[in-house]
């Protein structure tokens, strides 16, 4: 086998369009929104979680309310384990997907903003109802503008990894790993700028792609024995933290042991590719996973707007209603279950809004509108250009 040629493996097939999804990758994308969900619960309640007395529950909510960072990771993890099989990436490609994504998000933003308006202006503010016209290029939701910026980006990242061959795409692992996986991610400042927004789903997208494409596929036993190192890892350090501040009375030794469940620390990001390993190893179909699955996003869409994640989270569901409660981590999952149930149907609805609508012809404007640039003399030149460079 040559250096730069990839292993063929039976995870490592795109799934053809109109074909049905694994039905264990879709679980975990609910149960990573889940996550999700709950760290806002907790996050956005007052009081503040890592204010209340230490206590075994307080050390658990504060886990709690971090874990959010590793739903984000499988999130991503889940698009990039599909987006580096495509043997053909294009600008075109990417920016449909962009665009795509931005109809959803556009929906969601001046709908959600309409009804603020309408009902509770004071709550929406000046500021938010500005964002909430051009939500990407203001970061309403840090992870749209981040995924997005990804995608237009991903077709060259691509293309320039391949051209590297495995060997070097390997060094460049190796070089990512110590610096932002050895060193930035294990210790408790920030070193060697660890990247938090695009900058870490590329150094995500480096290392994920070099294991679709010349790594033999992990066991799901894998899966498991990654989940278990990172979370000891996560325990063992934000343990120590606890035991070192009752030992000496400082708080900030606590505070600052979070650092190991930061978005993209390496044990987060070693636990959110476990499960991913475990997800991808067991195949099954299921129509209602797929249907719920589908509106994971909307979802994250719906419930953190902004002023939603402010006050009105709090003022329904605030964690300090029933923190005291024997049963409070019971009713906070709960929560953060009712949370999703309301999105997801909110969502559903908005599939079938759309069903009659933009995406009775799915992609047309942007194809029509691509075609029409297309033909424009400087934008063919520059296409030409952009297409060359690609494939030297």
């Amino acid at each position: 086998m040559e250096q730069g040629q990839p292993i063929a493996g039976k995870n490592r097939v795109t799934p053809v369009p109109g074909k049905t999804r694994n039905s264990s990758i879709e679980l975990l994308r609910i149960v990573a929104m889940l996550m999700i969900v709950l760290d806002h619960h907790i996050i956005f309640s007052k009081p503040n979680i890592t204010t209340l007395s230490p206590s075994l529950k307080q050390f658990a909510y504060v886990f709690l309310s971090r874990i959010g960072n590793i739903g984000v990771v499988v999130f991503f993890a889940i698009s990039a384990w599909y987006l580096c099989t495509d043997t053909a990436p294009t600008i075109k490609k990417s920016l449909k997907r962009a665009w795509l994504l931005e109809r959803e998000v556009l929906f969601y933003s001046i709908g959600l903003l309409i009804v603020f308006a309408a009902f509770d202006f004071p709550l929406l503010g000046k500021r938010n109802a500005a964002y909430s016209f051009i939500p990407t290029i203001t970061g309403t939701w840090w992870y749209v503008t981040s995924y997005i910026i990804f995608l237009i980006l991903y077709p060259f990242l691509t293309v320039g990894l391949h051209s590297l061959g495995r060997g070097k795409h390997a060094a460049l692992c190796l070089i990512l790993l110590v610096m932002w996986g050895a060193v930035a991610g294990l210790f408790p400042y920030r070193f060697l700028d660890l990247p938090y927004g695009f900058g870490g789903f590329i150094y995500m997208y480096i290392l994920i792609s070099f294991y679709r494409w010349y790594m033999k596929d992990a066991s799901a036993r894998v899966g498991w024995i990654a989940v278990a190192t990172g979370l000891t890892i996560i325990l063992a350090i934000m343990g120590s933290g606890y035991l070192r501040s009752e030992l000496t009375g400082r708080v900030e030794l606590r505070d600052r042991s979070l650092y190991v469940i930061d978005r993209f620390s390496t044990p987060v990001i070693i636990v959110g590719f476990g499960l991913v390993l475990v997800a991808a190893n067991h195949q099954f179909t299921n129509r209602v996973i797929n249907r719920i699955a589908s509106t994971t996003f909307g979802v994250y869409l719906f419930h953190a707007y902004p002023p939603l994640l402010g006050t009105v989270w709090d003022k329904l569901f605030g964690l300090g209603k029933f923190y005291n409660q024997p049963l409070a981590f019971i009713y906070s999952c709960g929560i953060a279950l009712l949370i999703f149930s309301l999105c997801a149907a909110g969502d559903i609805v908005r599939q079938l809004l759309f069903s009659f609508t933009v995406d009775k012809h799915k992609g047309r404007v942007f194809d029509r509108t691509w075609s029409w640039l297309s033909q424009l003399h400087c934008t063919q030149a520059l296409i030409g250009w952009v297409q060359a460079a690609m494939k030297q």
